[in-house]
């Protein structure tokens, strides 16, 4: 189930981003499109794993045994996640 879970946002990311972003490049001079529309899709997923490592260390802050917890950070991470 989760295979095809992982199938259907690739294909959804490819047809709703990827496939756009490549006819908007090609109409542009300078790079080719494959590259513009990689670079966005790494940029992308490289901006998601720094975000899920500021989270969860955020959270372990937030968790510490040291002191008193801090509840405006504790209040912060329940809206992320």
């Amino acid at each position: 189930m989760l295979g095809f879970a992982s199938g259907v946002i690739i294909a959804a990311s490819f047809w709703s981003l990827l496939q756009p972003a490549i006819e908007r490049a090609e109409v542009m001079p300078g790079l080719p499109a494959y590259f513009v529309a990689t670079g966005g899709f790494l940029f992308g997923a490289l901006f998601m794993w720094g975000l899920d490592k500021a989270v969860t260390f955020a959270a372990s802050k937030a968790n510490s045994t040291q002191g008193q917890p801090n509840e405006r950070l504790n209040r912060i991470i329940d809206h992320l996640a």
